[in-house]
């Protein structure tokens, strides 16, 4: 007698776990751009500081969730040159695109995320 063979591979308790599991992975990724190479340069008249323009877009964007220890920390200066490079790619515009990855569920302008660029781009003064 021929046997029966089920419509999923997997059995069916196992096959709900991984669904549900694949969902809720789902949530947690941002379907935003990253990694472009924005192009952004230092305009040569740039008065953007930590103080003027770095701190306060990471006190508005990003220490809510880059403040402890299961994330980069981006509450001092120093933290955020060091992550420059990966701010730049996730974050940041420039003539040649925009990363918008970061920050998760928050609408940062195009002109906040250009004016980041060339901040980071100036060395992050």
């Amino acid at each position: 007698m021929p046997s029966k063979l089920s419509p999923l591979p997997l059995p069916l308790p196992l096959f709900f776990a991984l669904a549900l599991a694949a969902a809720f992975a789902s949530l947690q990724c941002n379907q935003g751009t990253q990694g472009l190479d924005t192009g952004a340069t230092c305009p040569p008249a740039s008065t953007l500081t930590y103080a003027s323009f770095g701190q306060p877009f990471m006190d508005k964007y990003c220490t809510s969730c880059h403040s402890g220890k299961d994330r980069p920390s981006l509450t001092t200066a120093a933290q955020v040159k060091s992550a420059a490079s990966q701010i730049m790619a996730t974050t940041a515009a420039g003539p040649n695109g925009t990363n918008t990855s970061m920050p998760e569920g928050d609408d940062v302008s195009t002109e906040e995320r250009t004016q980041l660029g060339q901040w980071l781009a100036c060395g992050a003064p």
